[in-house]
Order: C-alpha cells, then structure tokens, then sequence
C-alpha cells in the first residue's frame, strides 16, 4: 500500500509505520489475507506477525483505489491481529480521474 505517503505521515505524527505488502516480499513470519483486486483476481497480502498489537489503532494510507478490495483486505488483516481501523486515507487519483483524459467513460 502507500509506502512513501503512510512513512511520511507517520513520521509527521510521530507514530509507528508498518507495512502490508504482496505475500512473498517480507522474509519473516507473517499473516496473510487473501483479498480481490480491480480485475477481479484472487490476491494475497501480508504484513508481519507482530506489526500490529491487539487495540493498536491504525491509519490505512494507500495512494491508488480502484474498487476498495485492497483496502478492504488491509481493514480485515488489521482487525484480524486484533488492531482497530482508526481511519482510511487515498491520497491521489483513482482510475475514473484518468478515464476522461483517455477518452474512455467511466
């Protein structure tokens, strides 16, 4: 998810960072969290097993949504190691803001 933003507002609010990351990238133990991506694929995502402590409240930053699958994966992974989804933020554009310049409609 939004590596480059969530580790800059992270560092502005002077609290922890964690990523959640495509299964395979992390080279320790980890859970995963199978989700449905914008072409409608089964994909999976994981994120370390002792990143998030039961009630950690977390920020989900991602910088590209499409239909909400990753996102929702990322809610059902947290809430799953017991943290609770304080918020959810987009920052950028989404796929319906290019279509237009495309020539393609929505």
């Amino acid at each position: 998810m939004g590596f480059i933003l969530g580790a800059a507002i992270a560092l502005t609010l002077r609290k922890g960072f964690v990523t959640i990351r495509k299964a395979g990238h992390l080279c320790v133990e980890t859970r995963t969290q199978t989700y449905r991506d914008y072409t409608d694929c089964d994909k999976v995502m994981e994120t370390r097993t002792d990143a998030i402590s039961p009630g950690v409240r977390v920020l989900l930053v991602d910088q590209w949504v499409e239909t909400g699958g990753t996102m929702q994966g990322a809610i059902q992974l947290v809430e799953r190691q017991g943290g609770v989804v304080a918020g959810k933020e987009r920052k950028g554009p989404t796929r319906v803001d290019f279509l237009p310049r495309l020539g393609r409609r929505a």
